[in-house]
């Protein structure tokens, strides 16, 4: 008899590693936040008008420092940012626009993160956005601000979040 219990426990026991080696593991994405989530949050948070001091405390020191045309007024700063790749230009210490970018190994990723910033863009304005045809993105404006997005190569894609023109 106590052959038999534990004929039936090994049994058991194999038929729930069986189940537990069928169920399908959580996507990596269930956890972290998606490319479009950190794309929109960030662009919530950096927003034109900023000054030096105030990007600082949020980003760190920046990697880089260039002046745009050697006017030292027009400045542009680059971090990055967990995936994230971030450009502010600043002129004359205020940021005036903020350029986000992502690299992605495959084009479907590339797809779904341009098709999901469309949806969560969509509950956040409101609205679907509009194409610009001068220049190849698809934005919103909303408060004197404009936040865009484009395909910018094969495997980038940039959020662009400044002042509307």
């Amino acid at each position: 008899m106590a052959r038999n219990n534990s004929e039936r426990t090994n049994k058991l026991l194999i038929f729930c590693l069986f189940i537990c080696f069928l169920l399908p593991l959580p996507a990596p994405s269930a956890h972290a936040e998606s490319p479009a989530s950190d794309f929109l949050r960030l662009a919530g948070k950096l927003t034109p008008g900023m000054t030096f001091t105030a990007t600082e405390e949020l980003l760190g020191p920046p990697a880089e420092t260039h002046p745009v045309g050697g006017d030292a007024a027009l400045l542009r700063k680059s971090w990055l940012h967990g995936e994230l790749g971030i450009e502010i230009y600043f002129l004359k210490e205020a940021a005036y626009r903020i350029d986000l970018s992502h690299r992605f190994e495959g084009k479907l990723d590339l797809l779904r993160t341009l098709d999901e910033l469309t949806r969560q863009g969509q509950r956040t304005y409101g609205s679907m956005p509009r194409f610009d045809t001068q220049k190849n993105e698809y934005y919103w404006e909303s408060g004197g601000r404009r936040l865009s997005f484009s395909r910018y190569d094969s495997q980038t894609i940039r959020v662009r979040h400044s002042n509307a023109p």
